[in-house]
């Protein structure tokens, strides 16, 4: 992200602990809000006097029955139209791997277009902005789920669609339901980033995200203790449209 991007930690964790525990004056850095965010998309540092909680922006999960099997076919839209049901087949012998943030390997942003093209991952896809649209703080995601098996994982992933088509993961959670069918709520991270015209978003949800999470076998056994003998196939379903799962964006308060 370039030079903007770069703080001085050390100096910071210093002048810090001048302040705390030596009484020193507060430094300027910290004068000026006690939150700094760096924005991914402006490629600026944000300042805030508290931790972004400001209102949201709520997107229904919406497809014809193909998320899974076109990249285009889900979407994340505002109105949450009529209630449906998108499914795929998680493969305990193939499962989706971890990929980028803290859930895989490698650093930087990472194009996850391949990963999200696979017949195991639903994807949802907003419409590309038409005006700058600032996030900043922790999206919350409610999911309404069901599967053919008594116990199993869902993994999300909210990225960033660019103009040329690049996805690059913004956000992620993952969550593990000891039923065959309700609802869950993946803790994600964080974000701040101010999405330009052309740019959208897309939520990818897979059954796996291994090897960050141990495979769940699908049969009430700890995945942290299954063996692959005893794993089976898992089909999930997402519902969809009114009554369905949604995706609740932080938009970010003036700074």
């Amino acid at each position: 992200f370039g030079r903007a991007a770069e703080s001085d930690v050390d100096a910071m964790q210093a002048d810090f602990f001048d302040h705390v525990v030596k009484g020193h004056d507060a430094p300027a850095w910290m004068q000026r809000g006690r939150v700094h965010l760096f924005d991914l998309g402006m490629r600026v540092w944000r300042v805030f006097d508290a931790w972004p909680d400001g209102p949201r922006r709520t997107l229904h999960l919406s497809g014809r029955g193909r998320a899974a099997v076109r990249m285009d076919d889900g979407a994340l839209v505002d109105d949450a139209g009529p209630a449906g049901m998108e499914r795929f087949v998680h493969d305990p012998w193939r499962p989706v791997p971890a990929f980028g943030l803290h859930h895989g390997a490698g650093s930087g942003w990472r194009d996850r277009s391949e990963l999200d093209a696979r017949f195991d991952v639903a994807c949802f896809t907003t419409a590309p902005v038409e005006a700058p649209l600032a996030l900043a703080g922790t999206p919350e995601l409610t999911l309404v789920v069901e599967a053919d098996a008594p116990d199993f994982d869902v993994s999300a992933t909210l990225s960033l669609v660019t103009r040329d088509g690049r996805v690059l993961a913004l956000s992620q959670g993952h969550a593990r339901l000891r039923a065959g069918s309700g609802t869950i709520r993946p803790a994600m991270r964080p974000l701040c980033i101010t999405l330009a015209p052309g740019e959208a978003l897309r939520l990818s949800l897979a059954g796996a995200s291994f090897p960050a999470f141990p495979v769940n076998p699908g049969t009430g056994t700890d995945p942290r203790r299954a063996t692959g003998a005893e794993a089976r196939p898992i089909t999930l379903g997402i519902a969809t449209g009114a009554g369905g799962s949604r995706l609740d964006l932080p938009l970010a308060p003036a700074s």
